[in-house]
């Protein structure tokens, strides 16, 4: 069989050359090989040498490995398109049988490692066709083989994977190939008839197997998602709050809470930016000092924080937690470093996280033993995340099926389990009118801090700082309250602390205090296609870069 075969390679990087593996397997072995270029629809020849090197181009040479060989072709690419022409001549590739001859040959073998956009094969035969001529081709199916004219084959196939192959099988008259010397005294027609057939059938019931399963699955799609929808709705309608629950507080203004219970209210989240409120909020009530230690780091300084001596007994769970977790745990008793938060986190990672996680559960626990959660929406949540995940994987394995109603079912899986989550941590109609109330101020703090006026202004300046910062208002929004508050020039006073967050403080204590807690880790037969089967013909190999 003389071959010639045209390959276009795509370099998106710095490449030597290219390499064309060929498997000899099935046949007596190669011989009469070129290379050239094509440049302009010109074949610009290579030269075969024994070894070339790196940076050499122009050249090819040949490497045998027992059953196959390796084609090196030097041609140095960067960013470019090139292609290459080989011509070469296996041996007694085909067969001839009692009753036919037989060509059945891989033109790409599993070998090969490089997807190919486009493989098109061009088989001439030695004769016209006759009824005695059949054609065959395995491999991806999506490909074809037909018959171009009387003595011309053609096989196609677009966006072939790595490591797939594709093979060839004709069958032919004996008196096609006089000269063989490939001879088999068997008769072999029939047989070989019947097994692709069978190629043919199984593709058959698979595409049976396939449009049943798309019904089946398009159907259960339909059907669940009309469960979820039903199922929302139902849920949607026994949740949805009355508009007589505003009758319940005539108050304007949030009830009080601490800045951390009033951050996972809102943002539903206790982090370290709760944290640092809850402190700045010990400071301004006098329950301890904040001075700077000057630089340990650089652009990073450190911060003493010292515990005043004042009654705790007013103090809710988690600020007595914190207040011990600090001084007691971590520091002397009295006083704690920035720095020594930063070193007893990287030393004990796992108990300063476990602390943490139990502040952030007392701080949890006061917020529902405030009334601001209930649990309502717990089973009904619950529901709609088990059915989102059953859901959303048969919405995946439909879509494998080409079942397309399984799209309305994947949108309905994840508004299932974004709304099952959301149930989970539902406000209770209390908590609801707290949030809303808590927004309100939050929307007023953002405008005031423009216009300075503080008249009427819901809590004092510094609470009302205190719970911008812990509601997750941007520091640039409080900035300009600080003129209004005198002691923010003294460096023993909390807000002048506070304020150092700002964009034009340097080594800031929030800067450090952050820096200090993320050391303890706070913070998806007559043509027609090819069939699945076969993998039995000569040949192979594959092709790629170097």
């Amino acid at each position: 069989m003389k071959i010639s075969e045209d390959i276009t390679y795509t370099f998106e990087d710095k490449f030597n050359g290219i390499f064309r593996e060929i498997v000899l397997e099935g046949s007596s072995g190669i011989e009469d090989i070129q290379v050239a270029e094509m440049v302009k629809g010109n074949e610009i020849g290579y030269q075969r040498v024994e070894r070339g090197r790196k940076g050499d181009s122009n050249i090819f040479s040949l490497e045998e490995d027992k059953d196959r060989i390796n084609i090196k072709i030097f041609s140095p690419a960067e960013d470019e398109i090139k292609t290459f022409r080989l011509n070469y001549t296996i041996k007694n590739v085909a067969v001839s049988y009692k009753d036919t001859g037989e060509l059945y040959y891989k033109f790409l073998g599993k070998e090969n490692s490089t997807p190919i956009d486009f493989f098109q094969v061009n088989i001439k035969l030695p004769k016209s066709r006759n009824d005695k001529v059949k054609i065959f081709a395995h491999g991806p199916t999506n490909g074809r083989i037909d018959f171009v004219d009387d003595t011309l084959v053609r096989l196609e196939v677009e966006d072939v994977p790595a490591e797939t192959f594709v093979e060839a099988r004709i069958l032919f008259p004996v008196d096609f190939i006089p000269n063989s010397n490939n001879i088999v005294d068997e008769y072999k027609f029939h047989s070989i008839m019947e097994e692709e057939l069978s190629y043919i059938q199984e593709i058959e019931r698979k595409q049976i197997r396939r449009e049943r399963n798309k019904v089946l699955f398009n159907n259960l799609s339909i059907l669940l998602a009309g469960i979820g929808i039903i199922a929302i709705y139902f849920i949607f309608s026994k949740l949805r709050r009355s508009i007589d629950i505003y009758d319940m507080d005539k108050s304007l203004y949030p009830e009080d809470c601490t800045p951390a219970v009033a951050s996972y209210l809102v943002r539903s989240v206790v982090d370290s930016t709760a944290l640092l409120a809850t402190i700045y909020d010990l400071a301004r009530k006098g329950y301890l000092a904040i001075e700077d230690k000057g630089e340990y780091k650089r652009k990073i300084n450190n911060f003493k924080l010292e515990r005043l001596d004042k009654p705790t007994a007013s103090l809710l769970d988690h600020e007595n937690f914190l207040l011990e977790w600090l001084f007691d745990e971590i520091g002397d008793g009295s006083i704690v470093t920035t720095q020594d938060i930063e070193k007893y986190g990287k030393r004990h990672s796992s108990s300063f996280y476990k602390s943490f996680s139990s502040w952030q559960k007392k701080v949890k626990e006061e917020a529902k033993n405030k009334g601001y959660f209930d649990d309502k929406g717990n089973i009904p949540g619950a529901i709609l995340i088990v059915f989102s995940a059953i859901a959303f994987v048969i919405s995946i394995i439909s879509l494998v099926y080409e079942a397309f109603y399984a799209l309305i079912l994947l949108f309905i899986s994840i508004f299932a389990f974004i709304y099952g989550i959301a149930l989970l941590f539902r406000r209770s109609d209390h908590g609801y009118i707290q949030y809303k109330k808590w927004q309100d101020f939050k929307k007023e703090l953002k405008l005031r801090g423009d216009s300075q006026d503080i008249r009427d202004l819901t809590f004092s300046l510094d609470t009302a700082l205190i719970y911008g910062l812990a509601l997750g208002i941007n520091t640039k929004y409080l900035y300009g309250f600080k003129d209004l508050i005198p002691e923010s020039a003294m460096a023993s006073h909390w807000a002048y602390w506070y304020f150092a967050t700002g964009p034009k403080g340097q080594n800031s204590f929030q800067e450090s205090l952050n820096r200090s807690f993320s050391a303890g880790s706070v913070s998806a037969g007559s043509g027609g296609g090819f069939s699945s089967g076969g993998g039995g013909g000569a040949g192979g190999g594959g092709t790629g870069g170097f």
